[in-house]
């Protein structure tokens, strides 16, 4: 499923392939990689927002790179083909995740949870 949203400045957003999961389990859990697609009109700059968050660390990986901790808002940029999976570390924790096309501040997919038990 391809997940499709016009800016309110008439550009095109950048789009996910499938929405990302919402994975419960032993600490750390990750969430499938998903991968972007970034209009040629498009800067590719997303703004990861946390919805909520019990305590533990939130993490991104783009590609194959190292995973980065990451706050509420912090932005990560990319390209056409980039990948972008999520993980959470910590006991008992959980988080909700939205992520927005900085341009147009429209949600890519909808938010997702990750429960580390």
């Amino acid at each position: 499923m391809l997940l499709t949203v016009i800016g309110s400045n008439g550009s095109r957003a950048i789009t996910v392939d499938a929405e990302w999961d919402s994975p419960t389990g032993a600490s750390p859990q990750v969430t499938a990689a998903r991968v972007l697609t970034v209009p040629s009109t498009n800067p590719g700059d997303l703004t990861l927002d946390i919805i909520s968050q019990s305590g533990g660390t939130l993490a991104y990986q783009k590609n194959s790179d190292p995973f980065v901790s990451f706050i509420d808002a912090d932005a990560v940029n990319c390209v056409t083909g980039d990948t972008l999976r999520f993980r959470l570390t910590g006991s008992d924790e959980s988080a909700s995740v939205i992520v927005r096309d900085t341009s147009s501040a429209e949600a890519i997919a909808s938010a997702f949870t990750i429960t580390n038990t």
